[in-house]
């Protein structure tokens, strides 16, 4: 039942969006940087969408930034 009320939570952007903010800080955590993610859409079995994608390198100076990310899920 858990597992049932967590998939189908998942397919809010709402909800996307809270775990992607909350990979981006253990990310941040464990590579000692800036990782800022404004949002996510995961499209199931098609595509995961990350908005306004931000990754700081050690110096502090901008090493990736998108304001669209996507990554294409072709499973087939």
């Amino acid at each position: 039942m858990l597992v049932a009320v967590l998939i189908f939570s998942l397919q809010f952007k709402s909800v996307q969006t809270y775990f992607a903010k909350k990979a981006a800080k253990y990310l941040s955590e464990e590579l000692q940087t800036k990782v800022e993610v404004g949002g996510l859409y995961i499209k199931p079995f098609k595509s995961l969408v990350l908005d306004s994608l931000y990754i700081e390198d050690h110096e502090k100076d901008t090493l990736l930034f998108s304001p669209k990310f996507t990554v294409d899920l072709n499973l087939l």
